[in-house]
């Protein structure tokens, strides 16, 4: 039987745990309110391009390194996007899970968005829009594609690397 308990930490944040004494693995599912709805109409798709982007290094691991840093732990991790929500997923061993975390709240607090990222980022975004069957990655929606092609720009970036929209949330 699992146990599921709810606290709050000191930053608002609120934590779900869901115990089950069966398994040995740990799942975090860490839920942003950065979802397409939150999307400015000239940004639209900024939401799946930061989810695409945060698994593209951050804190000082560049892609490749935050990739294995992963690895070296054997955590599985992944994002998504949602119409309220940009979701960040690891998945490890319980006995690696605190080894884990600070790799994952880097990628929520120190993003890399490296400029020689945004590019092939923006068009992995396009191909999901472009043909939404096969693209699953990327925030693509699956279903029938928009009639036209809506523009996918840029993070909004202040010169530190950081979101200007997150001063104002």
């Amino acid at each position: 039987m699992t146990d599921i308990s709810q606290f709050t930490l000191t930053n608002q944040t609120r934590v779900v745990v869901e115990s089950n004494p069966g398994v040995q693995s740990a799942a975090m599912v860490w839920l942003l309110p950065a979802g397409i709805a939150t999307d400015a109409p000239d940004r639209v798709g900024r939401a799946s391009m930061w989810s695409e982007l945060l698994l593209r290094g951050a804190g000082n691991l560049d892609s490749r390194a935050q990739a294995d840093a992963f690895d070296r732990l054997g955590a599985g991790r992944s994002t998504g996007v949602s119409s309220r929500f940009l979701s960040l997923a690891t998945t490890v061993l319980g006995s690696k899970l605190l080894e884990s975390l600070p790799l994952v709240a880097d990628m929520v607090r120190l993003p890399r968005f490296e400029d020689a990222s945004i590019e092939p980022t923006r068009q992995l975004c396009l191909q999901a829009i472009e043909a939404p069957g096969r693209a699953r990655g990327a925030g693509g929606a699956g279903g029938e594609g928009p009639p036209s092609r809506p523009a996918v720009q840029p993070p909004d970036r202040r010169r530190d690397g950081g979101d200007r929209g997150a001063d104002r949330r």
